[in-house]
């Protein structure tokens, strides 16, 4: 019996087992590409996916990250605020997680769940009017990647909290 290099089935096997080669690389480039969004850009390292978003909700963008073994995760929301609303937000997570620490222009609030940990950090750009929440939990250190973000607003770049580990 003799294959046919050009038989249908034959092509279609071939095309199959290129596009297998070529699929893993080209998913690993992609999650190098930057997620950019109207406030913010940030390249994902290889090992973080978005798990949802970015998603607009009138002037608000929320971005939900994981790690691919899902022992990191990472939401971000970005959005116009009216003048008084940072300190409202402030003080609703105040009142949920405990007083923040107040630190190089941002709110830091530490979270405990039994052995879980994760902290929240709230800054305002008060002359553009926005509001940036960052939420970490988990293995939180594999979230540092973050506060590499690029923004046009310099007050809403985070910086990395004073977590000490309570």
């Amino acid at each position: 019996m003799r294959i046919s290099l050009l038989r249908p089935s034959f092509l279609c096997l071939l095309l199959l087992l290129l596009v297998s080669l070529v699929v893993p690389e080209a998913a690993q480039a992609r999650s190098r590409v930057p997620v950019t969004t109207k406030y913010y850009s940030i390249t994902l390292p290889e090992d973080w996916v978005v798990f949802k978003g970015p998603v607009k909700s009138r002037d608000n963008i929320q971005l939900q990250l994981t790690n691919s073994k899902r022992t990191a995760v990472a939401t971000l929301v970005v959005g116009r605020v009216e003048a008084g609303d940072a300190k409202k937000v402030i003080s609703l997570y105040g009142k949920r997680f405990g007083a923040p620490v107040i630190r190089e222009g941002q709110a830091e609030f530490f979270l405990t769940n039994g052995k879980e940990k994760g902290y929240c950090i709230v800054r305002e750009d008060a002359r553009d009017r926005l509001l940036l929440i960052l939420t970490v939990s988990g293995e939180i250190e594999r979230a540092n990647f973050l506060f590499s973000l690029r923004t046009p607003y310099a007050a809403l770049l985070p910086k990395k909290p004073a977590y000490k580990g309570k």
